[in-house]
C-alpha cells in the first residue's frame, strides 16, 4: 500500500467508522489530514473555524455569567470570608491553649468515649 492509499483509507475509515464512535475527534483528524495534504483548504478552514467558534461561544457565555454573578455576590463573599477567617483563628488559639495546658488529652479521651463503637472500629481498623 502506498502513502496516498493509506491516506485515502484513513479518511474513508474516519468518515465511515470513527464518525459514529469518536465524534469530533475523528472529524478533526480527517480535516487536519486534508489540510496537511493541501486538499480542500477553503472548506477545511471554514469547517474548523466554525467548529472553533461553536466550541468557544458556550465557554464565553459561561464566563460572562459567572463574572456577573461573582460581582453581585462579592460583598457577601468578602464578609463571610472574614467571619470564617476569624473563626479559624479562634479555633487555632484554642487548640494551642489545649496543647500547652495538656487538656487536649482529656478532650481526646472524652471524645473517644462519647463516640459510637462502630466509629471507633472503622477509624482504628488499619
Amino acid at each position: 500500500m502506498t502513502v496516498s492509499m493509506l491516506s485515502r483509507r484513513s479518511i474513508s475509515e474516519g468518515f465511515l467508522g470513527c464518525h459514529r464512535h469518536c465524534g469530533f475527534a475523528g472529524f478533526g483528524r480527517n480535516r487536519s489530514l486534508l489540510a496537511a495534504q493541501g486538499r480542500d483548504l477553503p472548506q477545511v478552514t471554514l469547517t474548523m473555524l466554525a467548529f472553533g467558534v461553536g466550541a468557544a461561544l458556550p465557554l464565553l457565555a459561561l464566563g460572562w455569567i459567572s463574572r456577573e454573578t461573582l460581582m453581585r455576590w462579592r460583598s457577601r463573599l468578602v464578609s463571610t470570608g472574614k467571619g470564617i477567617k476569624s473563626a479559624f483563628g479562634l479555633l487555632f488559639i484554642a487548640s494551642v491553649v489545649l496543647v500547652i495546658s495538656g487538656l487536649d488529652k482529656a478532650v481526646e479521651t472524652w471524645l473517644a468515649d462519647a463516640s459510637p463503637i462502630w466509629l471507633t472500629e472503622v477509624t482504628t481498623r488499619f
